[in-house]
């Protein structure tokens, strides 16, 4: 079996049919933009107390992000991306250039990089990238390796060992089989394997429905889906409004749509 779950068709693919893209705004309050202003938050809590103007940040899967633009402008990071689709480079490097930001954005095997990428940066951080693996501690020691002495390596994933991955597996079955499942306990595991220090590992957020999708479904079942997402989408937008207007919900690993995990090198 292959490291590599998903193959580099499917995400060509995917970035091919991308609409275009907005860039993160962390002015509006409203339910609709919640998930980014609590991400804000989180960025915000792990640079705290740190100066990190011209230091240097990589997104490791950053075909299609809008996430090098927000680093660059609210932390005033040096960004470089890395992505294997030559289609997701395309497009994060033209919204770049339409936003009038310089980015260095490499097309290459994570695993396989420019030798001149290696221990260069301050910070690493991916969304959605190690869930795509067999081998996760395989791949956490990949990102370890382009990550200075005393770095960070900041890791989003979904959460399919929840409901989302129950839904998923039950309404989208394709999408499922391109992810490994992993719980909070399986990530820091990894890490152990890996031979890397976890500084933080947790749950992210109470729900979060619309991160279902429809990708890979055709006729009949795509619309019949396409109504479930809507519907739980809607869902989470009044639990949103809830948070916002009331109190927060608890956060929890049956409901949490997201798995964060900040690692560090051993010291020596």
């Amino acid at each position: 079996m292959t490291n590599n779950i998903t193959k580099k068709d499917y995400w060509d693919n995917l970035w091919k049919k991308s609409k275009k893209k907005k860039l993160l705004d962390i002015y509006n309050k409203s339910a609709y933009n919640y998930v980014t202003i609590e991400m804000h938050k989180y960025f915000q809590n792990i640079f705290k107390d740190k100066n990190t103007t011209n230091k240097s940040i990589l997104e490791i899967g950053c075909g299609d992000s809008v996430w090098l633009e927000y680093f660059h402008t609210h932390f005033n990071l040096k960004i470089t991306g890395l992505d294997y689709s030559d289609i997701g480079c395309v497009n994060v490097k033209r919204l770049l250039d339409n936003a009038n930001i310089e980015a260095d954005i490499i097309c290459a095997d994570l695993f396989n990089p420019p030798n001149d990428m290696l221990g260069k940066f301050d910070y690493i951080v991916s969304f959605g990238v190690l869930e795509h693996f067999n081998d996760t501690s395989k791949v956490i020691t990949a990102f370890h390796k382009y990550l200075k002495p005393d770095g960070v390596v900041i890791t989003n994933i979904p959460n399919m060992s929840g409901i989302l991955g129950i839904i998923t597996k039950t309404t989208n079955p394709n999408i499922y089989k391109i992810h490994n499942p992993l719980s909070k306990i399986d990530l820091i595991k990894a890490c152990h394997e890996a031979d890397v220090d976890v500084a933080e590992a947790k749950y992210f957020l109470s729900n979060n429905f619309g991160v279902l999708n429809t990708e890979t479904l055709k006729g009949s079942k795509f619309y019949l889906v396409k109504l479930i997402n809507g519907v739980l989408s809607r869902l989470s937008l009044f639990l949103f409004w809830v948070e916002i207007n009331y109190f927060k919900l608890p956060i929890t690993k049956i409901f949490s749509p997201y798995i964060h995990i900040v690692t560090k090198n051993k010291a020596n």
